[in-house]
């Protein structure tokens, strides 16, 4: 039993740790994003400037998501079984792995115009 409860612990953890690692992604990503506009949108085609201006509130809401399911993790005696954490881990990379997607294009997209 004691064993259960520590691959419990030590799921839940690395969940929590995703969860904020995907968070703090999506918030720098988002404020990449900003500046990107602000500094180079005039320079921008007006369909890709309205796509990325269209990607802030998403961001914004995926940031706050992040942020509600890292409260709804955080309680490590809310009884919840191996299985169920492992789910919730796997979703979470999933979502980690777009989040780190994004930042990479808006970090091209931000080299890009300061190229030229």
């Amino acid at each position: 039993r004691s064993s259960t409860a520590q691959a419990i612990a030590s799921r839940r953890s690395l969940l929590l740790q995703k969860i904020l690692a995907a968070k703090s992604v999506t918030y720098v990503s988002m404020h990449n994003l900003i500046h990107l506009l602000n500094q180079y949108g005039e320079r921008m085609d007006a369909e890709q400037r309205r796509n990325l201006v269209q990607l802030v509130p998403r961001m914004s809401s995926y940031h706050d998501e992040f942020l509600a399911l890292h409260e709804a993790w955080a309680n490590f005696d809310d009884g919840e079984s191996l299985k169920a954490i492992e789910t919730a881990l796997a979703d979470v990379e999933v979502a980690f792995s777009e989040a780190d997607d994004t930042a990479r294009l808006i970090e091209r997209g931000r080299a890009s115009y300061e190229a030229v």
